[in-house]
């Protein structure tokens, strides 16, 4: 828990850097412990692991506005393929979610020591709609990409997955 308190004090300074990712327009919504709880999941249960490049995974979790969800997607960069650790995956969120609290926004992350999570381009993004809407599954769910190495895969708890339907 001393790790996340360290974690959330870097990214907020960094906020002011970082803004040039932050999306300017859009839906608006809140970074609740709900969001951040939810994203933590996602993180350790299925945005984690193998990645070929260019394969992208997401996923999005409701917002605390019954009205907006966000989305979470992970690119994988670089020219190789590669592994995301779930407290990168955490990390690279929680930046993005810091520096741009209400709209989110995408690109590289940094860890608390200022080092680059390479290989790797986070979107976090708010967006109308819940994650059960028939719109979310047309337009703007990343594409699933098969996974090279399916025993790398994990599920997510049935609560979790349960609110994750399309």
């Amino acid at each position: 828990m001393h790790f996340l308190s360290l974690f959330f004090a870097f990214a907020a300074a960094l906020a002011s850097v970082v803004n040039a990712g932050c999306y300017p327009n859009g839906q608006t919504g809140t970074f609740s412990h709900r969001v951040q709880l939810d994203m933590f999941t996602l993180c350790a249960n299925t945005l984690s692991g193998y990645y070929e490049n260019g394969q992208q995974r997401g996923n999005c979790v409701p917002d605390a506005d019954a009205k907006n969800r966000w989305v979470f997607n992970i690119k994988k960069t670089g020219g190789k393929s590669g592994s995301l650790k779930p407290v990168e995956c955490q990390m690279g969120f929680v930046y993005w979610m810091m520096a741009c609290p209400t709209r989110g926004g995408k690109g590289t992350a940094r860890t608390p020591d200022n080092k680059e999570i390479s290989g790797f381009e986070f979107r976090a993004d708010v967006n109308r709609g819940s994650c059960e809407d028939p719109a979310y599954s047309k337009s703007s769910a990343p594409n699933p990409t098969p996974v090279a190495n399916a025993a790398k895969v994990r599920s997510l708890p049935a609560p979790v997955a349960s609110s994750f339907t399309t």
